[in-house]
């Protein structure tokens, strides 16, 4: 992929993210001088699970597939991430490494904020930890998340019945909190 993205270009595409566009607009400054775009071919991988973390990616002109594989290489896919929609979050809220694989799913274009400038931004300015945990919570809530989607079988806990993901989530919260 070969388009380049002119500085005004690229901040009305990235205002067209419900995050970004309610971010404070201090905030957003700094995170579009930091950041640059970068480019991934079909099928290349941007991280793997167990990777350092390297910062937060926003998704410009791609489809990101985000997924992990297991020891046989069996890949379960838990999201797809289209434009313009950000991801890596987590690792900016404790420090460890990649959670899941992502890879680039067509000719993609990321903009990519390094993680030694979200620190210093972070250091500098904490009260934006806010805007960031809403980013991480704001794909909890959403309706779209793919747990909420995904059929799920209890078969120990519910012989004989078939929930969603969420609503095994919502019984392993009544049963931790009972037992615990």
């Amino acid at each position: 992929m070969t388009a380049s993205f002119a500085s005004n270009e690229l901040a009305a595409l990235l205002a067209r993210s419900a995050w970004f566009r309610s971010a404070p607009a201090a905030m957003r400054a700094p995170l579009l001088e930091a950041g640059r775009v970068e480019y991934l071919a079909p099928g290349e991988r941007l991280f793997t699970r167990g990777d350092s973390d390297d910062g937060l990616y926003c998704v410009l002109d791609a489809l990101m597939r985000i997924g992990a594989a297991s020891a046989s290489g069996k890949e379960a896919l838990l999201a797809v991430i289209e434009p313009v929609n950000w991801f890596g979050e987590i690792a900016l809220f404790d420090n460890r490494a990649r959670t899941h694989d992502a890879y680039a799913e067509r000719d993609s274009a990321l903009f990519h904020v390094p993680c030694a400038a979200l620190g210093a931004l972070l250091e500098r300015t904490p009260e934006y930890w806010h805007a960031f945990g809403l980013l991480l919570t704001q794909k909890l809530r959403s309706p779209s998340m793919p747990l909420k989607r995904r059929p799920c079988s209890l078969s120990r806990a519910v012989p004989r019945r078939s929930m969603s993901c969420a609503e095994a989530r919502v019984i392993g919260m009544r049963v931790s909190s009972v037992s615990g």
